[in-house]
C-alpha cells in the first residue's frame, strides 16, 4: 500500500487510525465474547489472548498495533475513547473478569483486586508485545502463560533488563529436588 493510495481513501492520519482501531476492535470483541465463557479468571485471560491476539494468524502486526495503541492512548488521550477503542475494551474486559472472579469466590478475601487487575492488564500487553516482536529469538520460551499463569511470584520487584538465562536463574526461587514445579 502506497502513501498516495492511503491518502486517497483517508483524509487524515486520524481517520486512518480510527478505521484500523475499529477493525482491530472486532477481533478484540470476538476474544472477549469467547473468553467470557471460560469458567475461571485464568481461563478467561488465556482464552482472550488465544482468540484476540494469537488468532491473528502469522501476521503479528495486529498485536503490534494494539501495543502501540495502548502506548499512544496514554500519551495522547484524544486518540482513545468510543465504542471501537480496543485498548479500552481490553482493559475493561480484564476489570470485569476480576470482578466476576471475586463474585464466584475464586479469589480470596482481602486480595488487592486493583493490583491484580493492573498486573493482568500488564500480562496481556506483555503477551501482545512478545507476539508482535516475534517472541524469543531462538524460538524457545522460558515462560509460557498458556502453560501456567503462576510463573511470576506475587510482590516481586519489577526488573526491566535483558539477561542470559544463567543470570536469571540466580533470581528464581526453586526447589532443586522438585524441578517440575513452577518457580
Amino acid at each position: 500500500l502506497t502513501r498516495p493510495a492511503i491518502n486517497n481513501y483517508f483524509a487524515s492520519k486520524s481517520l486512518l487510525y480510527r478505521e484500523v482501531m475499529c477493525r482491530t476492535s472486532n477481533g478484540v470483541l470476538e476474544g472477549i465474547h469467547e473468553a467470557s465463557a471460560a469458567p475461571t479468571l485464568g481461563g478467561q485471560i488465556v482464552e482472550f489472548i488465544q482468540v484476540a491476539i494469537l488468532s491473528q494468524g502469522a501476521d503479528p502486526s495486529v498485536a503490534g498495533f494494539l501495543v502501540q495503541a495502548a502506548l499512544q492512548a496514554k500519551r495522547r488521550p484524544e486518540l482513545g475513547g468510543g465504542d471501537s477503542d480496543a485498548v479500552m475494551l481490553i482493559e475493561q474486559f480484564v476489570r470485569d473478569s476480576v470482578a466476576a472472579a471475586v463474585q464466584r469466590g475464586e479469589l480470596g478475601p482481602g486480595l488487592d483486586t486493583d493490583a491484580l487487575t493492573d498486573t493482568l492488564i500488564g500480562v496481556v500487553w506483555g503477551m501482545a508485545f512478545q507476539i508482535s516482536s516475534g517472541g524469543p529469538r531462538d524460538g524457545r520460551r522460558v515462560v509460557d502463560f498458556r502453560d501456567h499463569n503462576l510463573h511470576v511470584v506475587g510482590y516481586s520487584v519489577p526488573v526491566d533488563a535483558r539477561m542470559p538465562l544463567s543470570e536469571l536463574r540466580e533470581h528464581i526461587h526453586t526447589l532443586p529436588d522438585r524441578p517440575g514445579l513452577i518457580p
